[in-house]
C-alpha cells in the first residue's frame, strides 16, 4: 500500500536531525524528542486490523500524527551567499554582476519552492482518503435508510399513520348535495333555452 510506504518514508525522514534540500536551504529538527524505533512496513501490516476500512482509517491517522510531528518539530534554515564589495561593482555596465546573481537566487528560490511539491502532494492525498472515507459512510448511511424505508412498506402499514389518500368511503361529500339529474340539466343548459 502506498500509505504504508508513506509512512515508513516519514518515520525515515522524522529520525533525521538535518535535511539538505538544496545549497543554502536545510530542515533541521529543532526539539529532541526521543528516538523511536524504526517500522517496517511487515511490521506495519502485522499490527493492523484485518477490516479495510479500519485499515485506511488507522493509517490515515497515523499518517496525519506522523506529518503533524514533522511540521511541528522542524524548522528550515536558508543561509544566503556571502557577497563582498567587488562582487556588487557598480562600474561594469550599473550592475550586471548583481543582475546575474539576482537571477541565480531566483531560481534557487524556485528551486526551493519544487522541493515542497512531495509534501503538497501527500496533504492532498490525505484529503482525498478523508473524502473517500466520508463518502463511504454517506453511502452506507444512504443503504441503511433505503433498507429501512423498505422494510416497514413491506411489514405492512404506511410507517406512522398519517394521511391514506384516495376517495372517502364514508358518507358526505359531493353525491350527498347532488340534485336531481332532471334539474342539473335544467340548470346547466338554461342559456340555451328558447326564450
Amino acid at each position: 500500500m502506498s500509505q504504508e510506504k508513506a509512512l515508513t518514508f516519514l518515520d525515515r525522514l522524522g529520525r533525521m536531525q538535518k535535511l539538505t534540500l538544496t545549497d543554502g536551504v536545510t530542515v533541521t529538527r529543532t526539539e529532541n524528542e526521543p528516538a523511536e524505533a524504526p517500522i517496517s512496513e511487515e511490521q506495519l501490516e502485522k499490527s493492523l486490523p484485518r477490516g479495510a476500512d479500519a485499515q485506511d482509517q488507522i493509517l490515515n491517522s497515523m499518517l496525519m500524527e506522523k506529518v503533524a510531528k514533522m511540521f511541528s518539530s522542524r524548522s528550515i534554515e536558508v543561509t544566503l551567499p556571502k557577497i563582498s564589495a567587488s562582487d556588487i561593482s557598480m562600474e561594469e555596465g550599473r550592475g550586471k554582476k548583481m543582475k546575474g546573481m539576482m537571477g541565480g537566487m531566483m531560481m534557487g528560490i524556485v528551486a526551493k519552492m519544487a522541493a515542497l511539491i512531495p509534501v503538497a502532494i501527500a496533504g492532498l492525498f490525505l484529503l482525498a482518503g478523508k473524502a473517500l472515507i466520508t463518502a463511504k459512510i454517506a453511502l452506507l448511511l444512504s443503504g441503511i435508510i433505503a433498507l429501512k424505508k423498505l422494510l416497514a412498506s413491506k411489514s405492512g402499514g404506511h410507517g406512522g399513520g398519517g394521511h391514506s389518500g384516495g376517495w372517502q368511503s364514508s358518507g358526505g361529500g359531493w353525491d350527498k348535495r347532488s340534485i336531481d339529474v332532471n334539474e342539473a340539466q335544467k340548470y346547466a343548459y338554461k342559456a340555451y333555452a328558447p326564450k
